[in-house]
């Protein structure tokens, strides 16, 4: 039997179920391998106020792992590697951040 026994319509009927079932193995896929899901990275202003420990650094500029990815950075002031930091803002790939004090400031001098 070839593929002209068969009328034109059950080919095309076939053709239809066929794509049906693949149209929905591939939802499947999609849903259970978590592909469609958004990116957990924050990025743009979401990343300020994010906190931080440098890497490396040189000057005023170096690298601070922040969220679990290393990112370039810079800062107004030196900083030493294992610092403490919080994310000021992103600038293009680069961070602006800020040195984390260590100590709470104490009430007095936060009303001040």
């Amino acid at each position: 039997m070839t593929l002209s026994a068969f009328p034109w319509w059950q080919s095309a009927l076939a053709l239809m179920a066929l794509g049906a079932v693949l149209a929905l193995a591939g939802r499947a896929i999609w849903r259970t391998t978590g592909l469609g899901k958004p990116s957990e990275h924050r990025v743009g202003g979401q990343m300020a106020g994010a906190r931080g420990l440098v890497v490396e650094w040189d000057g005023c500029e170096g690298y601070v792992r922040a969220d679990g990815e290393l990112w370039k950075a810079y800062a107004n002031t030196a900083l030493a590697s294992g610092e403490k930091v919080k994310v000021r803002r992103l600038d293009g790939l680069r961070l602006e951040v800020e040195k984390v004090s260590d100590h709470p400031a104490s009430p007095a001098t936060a009303q001040d």
